[in-house]
């Protein structure tokens, strides 16, 4: 008799072992994968077009969306605009974000990529007024170049502007 209470209990020992393993391996798993919070955050989906000429340096799916250098989402697909008969000029970002963040139609994004590195994230830079963006219509992006990023885009666009006048001067002198 005491041998099969004895294997009672270790039966019983062997499931309370078990189970606690269980709990403790999901919680560990939870803590770091971040599984509750991305199964109980609630996200808002949007698309943004970039012109192939610009280009979308090195992003990419799993590239992160910042506001303003803090990340607030990511990114889901990247995939050119193929229509019959036409050439590819538009490549679709898709993204999501946390839902506490809304996205108006004309907002600033920006696809920016590392100094050194080969990252590269959307950059929201203002979520503009008016009109609330949806998935359905796509906000309009653009590429800030690595000079933009170091000396600002308006520099950028000045010196741009002086390229272009020096070299129709050039043109003119030959």
């Amino acid at each position: 008799m005491s041998q099969a209470r004895n294997k009672r209990q270790n039966n019983v020992r062997a499931g309370v072992f078990v189970t606690v393993s269980l709990v403790l391996g999901l919680v560990v798993f939870s803590i770091l994968t971040n599984a509750w919070e991305q199964m109980f955050q609630s996200t808002s989906m949007y698309r943004v077009t970039f012109q192939v000429e610009e280009g979308i340096g090195m992003l990419s799916h799993g590239s992160q969306v910042k506001l303003g250098g803090v990340p607030i989402g990511k990114v889901l697909s990247v995939s050119p605009i193929v229509t019959k008969g036409n050439p590819t000029s538009i490549i679709e970002i898709e993204f999501e974000l946390d839902s506490q963040y809304t996205l108006f139609d004309n907002a600033t994004i920006y696809s920016k990529s590392g100094l050194l590195g080969a990252t590269g994230w959307l950059a929201i830079q203002d979520v503009g007024d008016g009109t609330i963006a949806t998935s359905k219509i796509p906000l309009q992006g653009s590429t800030q170049t690595l000079i933009a990023q170091l000396i600002g885009t308006e520099t950028e666009a000045n010196i741009s502007k002086s390229i272009a006048a020096l070299k129709k001067i050039s043109e003119s002198l030959s």
